[in-house]
């Protein structure tokens, strides 16, 4: 291994090392309530260090979001290019949403509670590579969706706008579990929502009931209406 190589290999595990403390230090006492100098003194590293990599807070929080939707969009280009077949793309989409929404936990809180005035903090540059990674998501559920409409032979409208209403589920999932009174939040089981609430978006998407068997148009039969 060359100098340069080792050099580069050392910068990416500090730049990772910054990230991973900074995720612990926004679960642990929040993101409003987590400073430089606590990322810095937690990683054993300089101010001076933590600012060669990121240029304030907000971009640490923001690298940290695309690094987690990232792995979402590269999770689903892998299950798109095996060309998994239908039911299965059900469940295995289930999955890469259940693990999507816990690598997000101590993240989506901080957009959801900015004010405007907040959002002029964030580096413009990390947002949009943010709001290019979000539309390569968007774009592969589309394509997962479209195939299972043509397995199925039930077309989807339009499948962009169902993979935006199913992320959208997601963060009002979030939004309701994660803000909820504390009372609330002791008795709710986060994940089995999530599990519940994938499931049963893809289920009405493709017009499937709970045992997997496909109905036209997604209209539930009538004697399971009654049932």
């Amino acid at each position: 291994m060359g100098v340069a190589e080792r050099r580069a290999r050392e910068k990416e595990a500090k730049r990772d090392l910054i990230l991973d403390v900074a995720m612990g230090l926004f679960q642990e006492k929040g993101y409003n309530a987590t400073t430089v100098d606590d990322i810095a003194q937690q990683a054993e590293l300089g101010k001076g260090t933590i600012y060669s990599y990121f240029k304030n807070k907000e971009a640490i929080y923001f690298s940290l979001l695309i690094q987690s939707l990232e792995e979402l969009r590269d999770d689903l280009q892998a299950l798109k290019d095996k060309g998994i077949e239908f039911p299965q793309v059900i469940s295995d989409t289930s999955r890469l949403i259940r693990r999507f929404h816990a690598s997000r936990r101590g993240l989506s809180e901080i957009v959801l509670i900015q004010d405007d005035k907040s959002w002029d903090n964030f580096p413009p540059d990390l947002v949009g590579r943010y709001q290019a990674v979000l539309f390569d998501v968007l774009n592969l559920m589309k394509q997962l969706l479209e195939k299972t409409g043509e397995v199925t032979g039930i077309e989807l409208p339009d499948p962009l706008e169902a993979a935006v209403f199913m992320l959208a589920l997601e963060v009002g999932l979030f939004w309701i579990t994660r803000m909820a009174p504390p009372d609330l939040q002791k008795v709710v089981d986060e994940d089995k929502l999530v599990e519940i609430m994938s499931q049963a978006v893809l289920r009405g998407l493709i017009g499937m009931d709970s045992k997997g068997k496909i109905f036209p148009q997604g209209l539930y039969p009538e004697n399971e209406s009654d049932s």
